[in-house]
């Protein structure tokens, strides 16, 4: 009588605890509505289906939250966030972050959360998709099943790039592939290095005309359509290159999103 009495209140108390759960996803954001739709919203969505806890979402990028809000679209910062849950009545946080990089932006959101972790009983932080090692290798293994490629043929993933020491993990990236014989993909950035300067330089020693553009981002938002499609796409195609330009990233395949929701489960537990 005395363990059935146990278990019940074990079970009573699981139910208040997990009532008291929230899972705050932090996206860095974007201004486009149709690749928001397909990759955050969708990510948010999944990650209720597969919980059943509630999900809010905040951005990281106060520029992005401004340039929204002139459009009437409200969306939250990392502190306004949390202060809404805890409003609400919520204990425990998970926050799961669709950053990349342990790098500038996750610092941010460490930051933002800091001074508000006296509010709630816990919040667990889950890392970003490229943070270690064993992460890394399970990526390519996705990018390089996703992205078929001939023998004619250079695929370069383009990644965003930083400033911080986070930016080796693309060089990780390209090493990786070298290792699992891969010689025609490659990973360069926009705004780091490798770059575009590199990318030339290995199309000009491979002597191959057709050109893979992926992009390597979260979302293939501005930078796809500016940096990609525009600016990099236009000056090989006046060089003489036929160039092909992926058109989703990497929040939109499904082995990513099932990567989050797996994190996020091991959060809750």
């Amino acid at each position: 009588m005395k363990r059935i009495s146990f278990l019940f209140l074990f079970f009573l108390f699981s139910l208040v605890s997990m009532s008291q759960t929230a899972i705050l996803m932090v996206h860095y954001g974007t201004n486009n509505d149709a690749r928001r739709t397909k990759t955050l919203d969708a990510i948010n969505a999944l990650v209720h289906q597969n919980t059943g806890l509630e999900v809010r979402e905040t951005y990281s990028s106060k520029m992005v939250i401004a340039a929204l809000k002139k459009r009437n679209i409200q969306k939250y910062t990392i502190a306004e966030a949390l202060e809404a849950l805890h409003r609400d009545g919520y204990r425990q946080v998970v926050v799961q972050p669709t950053h990349l990089l342990d790098g500038i932006m996750t610092g941010i959101m460490n930051e933002a959360i800091a001074p508000l972790r006296h509010k709630f009983d816990t919040i667990k932080v889950g890392s970003p998709l490229f943070s270690s090692v064993e992460t890394c290798q399970k990526m390519v293994d996705v990018l390089t099943r996703s992205i078929p490629v001939s023998a004619d043929s250079e695929v370069f993933y383009v990644g965003h790039g930083t400033q911080s020491m986070a930016n080796a993990v693309y060089s990780m990236l390209d090493y990786m592939f070298r290792e699992q014989g891969e010689g025609n993909r490659h990973v360069v950035t926009i705004e780091g290095y490798p770059g575009f300067d590199s990318l030339k330089k290995i199309l000009q020693t491979s002597g191959h005309q057709h050109v893979v553009l992926v992009p390597l981002l979260y979302i293939a938002g501005n930078h796809k359509a500016e940096d990609l499609d525009g600016e990099w796409k236009e000056e090989l195609e006046r060089a003489g290159y036929q160039v092909e330009v992926v058109q989703h990233g990497l929040g939109e395949l499904p082995e990513v999103q099932q990567y989050l929701v797996g994190q996020i489960r091991q959060l809750i537990q």
